[in-house]
């Protein structure tokens, strides 16, 4: 799918991987509203996109220094015992800012129920001031448990709080080179669910799209 609208969080994301101080920020909103794909049209080469899945700690702690080795050479050939182990070791190996963005953020957090204090830790004691560490999830529930509610670990310690929204109506006319009408007629199914607007454009109508699973 083409890159569209997300205008003002381009700008802003732009912004916060380009600047020289580590930031930390949080990234929310319902699934398929589009955050992964704005996460990886931003860092495009100048950072480092993780997805994390549903392994277990030792794997998931595994797969993000192969993540990270596409960048820092070699950075995989240490078995890291834990995640402050691997954080504060990228830190050192780093010579410049550099962004590490982890997508499903909630998946690492269900099998290291430590790992918000882990880096509350590395906050607090400046071991990460050479990375901007942006977390992304589509749990919004436990993404705002984790960062939002007043006795969690990491309250009060982001740089920024994005909940990435649906699109616009306007932005689906544009997609399907349709008319307003049609455009309103289309919305009224999918919504502003980019994920949906994919599906819907290898349909020649709505008619044939509309009886199809998402």
């Amino acid at each position: 799918m083409e890159f569209l609208d997300r205008i003002a969080e381009q700008k802003i994301f732009k912004k916060i991987i380009q600047s020289t101080s580590s930031e930390f920020v949080i990234v929310y909103g319902r699934r398929r509203v589009g955050k992964s794909s704005l996460l990886k049209h931003v860092t495009n080469t100048r950072g480092i996109y993780h997805l994390a899945d549903l392994n277990d700690k030792r794997m998931q702690i595994q797969q993000l220094a192969s993540t990270i080795a596409q960048k820092v050479p070699d950075f995989d050939s240490v078995i890291y015992p834990s995640w402050y182990a691997l954080f504060t070791a990228l830190n050192a190996r780093l010579t410049k800012k550099t962004t590490v963005v982890i997508d499903e953020f909630p998946f690492l957090v269900n099998t290291s129920s430590e790992l918000p204090s882990e880096i509350q830790k590395m906050l607090d004691l400046d071991k990460i001031n050479k990375i901007t560490l942006i977390l992304c999830g589509s749990s919004q529930q436990m993404m705002r448990d984790l960062f939002l509610g007043t006795t969690a670990p990491l309250y009060g310690r982001t740089t920024g709080v994005f909940n990435i929204k649906e699109m616009k109506v306007g932005w689906l006319m544009q997609y399907l080179k349709c008319s307003a009408e049609q455009a309103i007629m289309e919305f009224a199914t999918w919504g502003g669910i980019p994920r949906y607007w994919e599906v819907r454009k290898k349909y020649s109508n709505l008619e044939q799209a509309s009886c199809k699973p998402l």
